[in-house]
């Protein structure tokens, strides 16, 4: 973990409106290439710090530039942000953009993420029909 992790989830969990730089800079030290055993224990940890404290008072807002940003890496790190809070009121908007095949693999790693009780939410809501 660098010294910027501490930070970046602090701002990320605290600030009155969500500070997309930080969330674009944390993505991108989520998917660094480490050795597998630090990568596991450093994304244990940023799930676990994501969890403790996010605002859920956020989501209408995060889901709202997720749906009018023209911009796909906004759109693909507030996907992986979605994972790591692992809360049930992300799961529509995981399903939306999973059936998009610019987004499906950030969504994929979103739920991987997000832990087993997504994929079992999301699987009923894919089946066609």
């Amino acid at each position: 973990m660098t010294s910027l992790d501490p930070f970046l989830l602090e701002v990320i969990r605290s600030e009155e409106k969500l500070n997309l730089s930080a969330v674009h800079a944390l993505t991108s030290l989520y998917h660094a290439r480490l050795p597998e055993i630090v990568r596991q224990r450093y994304r244990k940890l940023v799930l676990r710090k994501v969890r403790e404290g996010f605002d859920r008072s956020k989501f209408p807002g995060m889901t709202a530039i997720l749906n009018t940003t023209p911009k796909a890496e906004v759109k693909k790190d507030l996907l992986m942000l979605f994972g790591w809070i692992g809360d049930p009121a992300v799961l529509p908007s995981l399903v939306a953009f999973l059936r998009n095949p610019d987004f499906s693999d950030s969504c994929v790693h979103s739920l991987v993420d997000y832990g087993p009780s997504g994929w079992d939410a999301v699987e009923p809501l894919l089946k066609p029909g």
